[in-house]
């Protein structure tokens, strides 16, 4: 695996984990829900493209 990539998985786990941390300290209670929906968004397609490379690393 190329640092590069080591570096995208770690920054990734850094985002995933605080965002996460976020939503269980129940932090985005009461915000717009077009701001949840962003969040969420957000999250997912973070996972996505960990899995990708993921994919792309076991090929």
């Amino acid at each position: 695996m190329m640092k590069i990539e080591l570096w995208i998985l770690h920054m990734s786990s850094i985002i995933l984990t605080s965002n996460l941390w976020c939503v269980y300290r129940k932090e985005w209670f009461g915000v717009v829900k077009k701001n949840k929906l962003t969040i969420t968004s957000g999250i997912f397609v973070v996972l996505l493209y960990v899995v990708l490379v993921g994919i792309r690393n076991s090929l």
